[in-house]
């Protein structure tokens, strides 16, 4: 900091005169932040009065006083619908569930064979060699149905063959620059950049 100080400004600061400046920096974010969670509720509402349809909930800590906000949920309309038309469903996790049960190597190839079969036959040939091999591990990846997870019964069209669950983890890399923001600033980065197209 001193160094930047002294380069950019010209200035050749102590440092305790850098200290306490930090010191008021640091709390001005904090009153800033502070602030937002303040207005937290008249966000939800101004987001539910211009975007119809939506979904906002926010949850506070259970058992504190005094109130404390815990977490919040933001799906915009036009995304459920976007998502809903142009997308298939995700099947969360259906991999890393089977695997806790059925850990052998030669198990795990044949589930992703399933996975990734291009149609129900070769589906069925799959899940009938998994059977060969363990009958317990082909009767469980039926506890969850294939439509959710396998190839085999994406429709026509879709945008994505990925059988992996990697939505949350690309998301969430999206939107690391925003994460450092305080609340409010943090989920209009997040509201702006979610809604810009994509241009092909």
């Amino acid at each position: 900091m001193k160094n930047t100080v002294l380069e950019e400004m010209f200035a050749d600061a102590s440092i305790s005169k850098l200290k306490r400046a930090k010191a008021i920096v640091m709390q001005k974010a904090y009153d800033a932040t502070k602030g937002q969670y303040e207005v937290l509720y008249d966000y939800q509402l101004e987001l539910l009065r211009s975007n119809p349809g939506s979904t906002v909930v926010i949850n506070k800590l259970p058992n504190v006083d005094p109130p404390t906000f815990w977490r919040m949920y933001v799906c915009f309309d036009a995304c459920k619908k976007g998502f809903l038309a142009g997308c298939r469903k995700v099947s969360r996790h259906i991999y890393a569930n089977w695997k806790k049960e059925f850990f052998k190597k030669e198990c795990q190839k044949l589930f992703w064979a399933c996975a990734k079969a291009p149609c129900p036959m070769l589906f069925n040939l799959a899940r009938a060699r998994l059977a060969k091999e363990t009958r317990p591990c082909a009767q469980a990846i039926l506890n969850t149905h294939p439509q959710h997870w396998s190839r085999a019964w994406f429709r026509l069209g879709s945008n994505c063959d990925s059988v992996d669950n990697n939505l949350c983890e690309s998301f969430n890399k999206w939107i690391v620059e925003a994460r450092f923001f305080p609340i409010i600033t943090m989920l209009e980065a997040i509201r702006r950049k979610v809604m810009i197209r994509i241009q092909e």
